[in-house]
């Protein structure tokens, strides 16, 4: 997750508030990363079906 972002296709804005963040944020969906799960260690939010598409 990012605080700016310049739009596009695969980058979704994200509104303060929602999904559990604290201030607007975008998810750049054409960064994909892979992460050890063992390195998760707390869920900060999550996103309703319809921000999903």
């Amino acid at each position: 997750m990012s605080s700016q972002g310049n739009g596009g296709p695969t980058v979704i804005e994200l509104s303060g508030g929602t999904a559990g963040l604290p201030k607007t944020s975008v998810a750049v969906c054409h960064q994909v990363t892979t992460l050890d799960r063992a390195k998760l260690t707390k869920r900060v939010g999550s996103c309703v079906k319809s921000r999903r598409g």
